[in-house]
């Protein structure tokens, strides 16, 4: 009688400075949606974070961060699953139909200042969201929407609808 044994799948980790930067990221969206506006805690949360990505930022040209429903996928590696700050941040992220985010050199602290503020913003009937916006987006961050239009049926399940991109990957 044989036994089949899994073989553990490798686990892939982040460089310290990618997943300092998600994590603060996460952390200061969430602090804007608890706290009010102009509240100093928030202050000290952005300057962190524009830190952080300025590390990250002196390595590539730019970094683009792919949105499931419930965890992200930060330069190619899949967020946990179980990571309450990251999973809330991608359902946030998720539910503003926000499918990326690219963030390229030269990104100033006021641009990532209002795309931290807009994401915290809950959605509502009262304002679309953010993927929907194209004012969203500025010169160094680069909100692209769930592209829901190349989802198909086909024998009761859904696929990508082939467009040369199903090989695409997140730098």
């Amino acid at each position: 009688m044989s036994t089949f044994t899994q073989q553990p799948t490798p686990r892939v980790c982040l460089p310290r400075a990618l997943h300092d930067f998600v994590v603060e990221m996460a952390i200061a969206v969430h602090k804007r949606s608890i706290y009010p506006a102009g509240h100093p805690i928030m202050m000290g949360a952005v300057g962190l974070v524009y830190t952080r990505l300025a590390e990250v930022l002196q390595e590539r040209a730019d970094l683009s961060i792919g949105v499931a429903e419930r965890r992200l996928i930060i330069a190619g590696v899949w967020s946990d699953a179980d990571h309450p700050l990251l999973s809330e941040f991608a359902g946030r992220l998720s539910a503003h139909l926000v499918g990326a985010i690219r963030f390229a050199r030269g990104v100033s602290r006021e641009e990532l200042d209002a795309f931290l503020d807009a994401a915290a913003q809950p959605v509502d009937e009262a304002m679309d969201p953010l993927g929907t916006r194209r004012e969203a987006s500025s010169d160094h961050v680069t909100l692209l929407p769930i592209a829901f239009e190349r989802l198909g049926l086909l024998e009761g399940q859904t696929r990508a609808i082939d467009d040369g991109h199903e090989n695409a990957t997140w730098h």
